[in-house]
């Protein structure tokens, strides 16, 4: 259960760091809109985007298991 509970935190770490990623380079409109090049371009070819990906997931799940309080 501690690896699902880091998972999903490690899940919700890499979506704002996506959206923090993506508004930080310009890449996201005043409308909220990305475009298909973004996502082939910038995301699914950049390895150093997929290496954040593990590593947050990594550190989710290191999180949970550090955490001082058990979460039910």
């Amino acid at each position: 259960m501690v690896i699902l509970k880091g998972v999903l935190l490690g899940t919700v770490m890499f979506a704002v760091f996506s959206i923090v990623y993506l508004w930080a380079n310009g890449m996201i409109s005043s409308k909220g809109a990305v475009t298909a090049e973004v996502f082939r371009g910038v995301v699914t070819h950049n390895p150093l985007y997929w290496t954040a990906a593990g590593l947050m997931l990594a550190l989710g799940c290191v999180i949970m298991l550090m955490w001082p309080v058990r979460v039910p």
